[in-house]
């Protein structure tokens, strides 16, 4: 009996241990190889994430700002399922270099993306601010004729004065707006170079009615006599001023006179000796 047990013990259990080692091996193969094809599978999704998200990057700087924001929901889109993709195939994309690559790639594209998206909105806020000052700030050409022709009416009776304090009141609400307006232009227009010369006109107009505005916020009440002696002392001033440019004149036109009649002199001298007989 127990040479039988020897026996079983010396042909049979090496065998048994022989065809364990080998299904091991083969099983091991099978797994490093389904590994292989499934990392290979997540690198092609991982590249074709990449190729979606170059494809936006390339319709950013051409698109109307209609289809701005539809780009900009693509990219949501695709963000959320590269993300949910890459968390599912995380241990796989953890122990291969190469698929790490590929999601950093893409973060830095969809970040780069996302940048220009929110550089190219500015860019129309920025325009779409100053044509919104452009057309208020010129449509209040008449408003303002309006108002500085009634300051100037309720100015001359003492008995409208609350109704020119009233219209002040309007008046500062109203320029208050353009100069509101005026700032947003002026930011888009140092951020927009293509908007400078248009900056310049509305530059002109803002001057302008903020000349009308001081004018309409001094104006107030002084009796007749008081508003004939201020048209006096500028009629006086005006006639004092007119005197200094005259008296600057005379002096110059002397000045020239005596240059000339110094030449004439100084002509006749030399023509007085050549005149002389010569010995």
């Amino acid at each position: 009996m127990k040479k039988w047990i020897f026996l079983y013990l010396l042909l049979v259990c090496p065998c048994r241990l022989w065809s364990y080692g080998l299904a091991t091996d083969t099983l091991s193969a099978d797994v490093m190889i389904d590994t292989e094809v499934e990392i290979q599978s997540i690198g092609d999704r991982l590249r074709g994430y990449v190729e979606d998200v170059e494809k936006l990057s390339r319709q950013v700087g051409v698109v109307p700002e209609r289809k701005l924001k539809q780009i900009e929901n693509s990219l949501s889109r695709l963000n959320a399922k590269h993300t949910l993709y890459c968390q599912a195939q995380q241990l796989y994309i953890a122990m291969d270099d190469s698929l790490m690559n590929l999601v950093a790639q893409y973060q830095e594209m969809g970040q780069m993306v996302s940048d220009s998206i929110q550089r190219q909105q500015q860019r129309f806020q920025w325009l779409e601010d100053f044509n919104q000052a452009e057309r208020f700030i010129f449509s209040q050409d008449s408003a303002y004729q309006r108002l500085l022709k009634q300051s100037m009416l309720l100015s001359q009776i003492e008995k409208t004065a609350p109704a020119l304090e009233k219209l002040k009141g309007q008046e500062q609400l109203l320029f208050a707006d353009v100069d509101a307006y005026f700032q947003k232009a002026k930011v888009a227009a140092e951020s927009t170079p293509a908007l400078k010369k248009r900056q310049a006109q509305l530059e002109e107009k803002y001057i302008e009615l903020k000349n009308s505005s001081e004018k309409i916020q001094a104006a107030e009440y002084m009796p007749l006599l008081d508003r004939i002696k201020d048209k006096l002392m500028g009629i006086a001033a005006v006639g004092i001023i007119l005197m200094f440019f005259n008296m600057v004149v005379s002096k110059i036109q002397g000045y020239k006179k005596m240059r000339e009649n110094a030449k004439q002199m100084e002509e006749m001298l030399r023509k007085s000796k050549d005149d002389y007989p010569k010995i």
